[in-house]
């Protein structure tokens, strides 16, 4: 299949609120099946060039379950690219990563301080192409809460976001760059998360409704 640089409609919001409580939630969450996702913006997807020029990462999506589940994200430290930006933490694979999951567990102990052994491996959403030039691996984890996180020269904030509002839909906005371009911003406690990292959200927020929205 050729993917075009055409434009395409956003995604609609119209998933189904996922579960609540952590055992309903981990049984969703360990039966995701790996997936090329679409870009739910409205914006052209990435070109089948840029793909196969495409840097591997990898995102880390680490549930905390409190009585109602939260994921972590972090905000990136000044003089890095993207500075002040929420996303998750990960970033590209080295030479000694076996994995798309060890990538995110190493990024994850550089960047906050959790060590693999407090992190239960979970499932990988699959695959996410970045206009900026990345293939992402997002690896779902859940932190069994016995040691705390921390900052680091690479993340300066660590925000906690309960699942029920990251899947509030009042709480996004399209936001339109130029008359037939948009993306869509989420906000939580004045804080707004945006780029690839909202794009993956939205993606899981459907996956866990069981809307599978099929390769792109």
């Amino acid at each position: 299949m050729t993917h075009e640089t055409a434009m395409h409609d956003p995604l609609p919001l119209n998933w189904r609120q996922p579960p609540v409580d952590w055992a309903s939630l981990s049984g969703l969450l360990e039966h995701l099946q790996p997936q090329v996702m679409r870009n739910p913006h409205a914006e052209p997807q990435v070109s089948d060039v840029d793909r196969a020029k495409a840097k591997p990462a990898s995102g880390a999506l680490i549930f905390v379950a409190k009585p109602d589940p939260h994921l972590i994200f972090t905000r990136r430290a000044q003089g890095l690219p993207f500075a002040g930006q929420w996303c998750f933490p990960g970033g590209k694979s080295a030479p000694e990563d076996r994995d798309p999951m060890s990538t995110a567990l190493r990024e994850t102990h550089e960047e906050i301080g959790l060590e693999a052994a407090n992190l239960r491996y979970l499932a990988s959403l699959g695959i996410y192409y970045t206009h900026s030039g990345f293939r992402m691996s997002p690896e779902v984890f859940f932190f069994d809460g016995v040691a705390g996180w921390q900052t680091s020269a690479e993340v300066s904030e660590v925000l906690l976001v309960p699942l029920s509002a990251l899947a509030d839909p009042e709480r996004y906005r399209l936001v339109w760059r130029t008359s037939d371009r948009g993306n869509y911003r989420f906000e939580y406690e004045r804080q707004l998360i945006s780029g690839p990292t909202i794009s993956i959200c939205i993606q899981l927020l459907h996956r866990l409704s069981e809307r599978s929205l099929g390769p792109i």
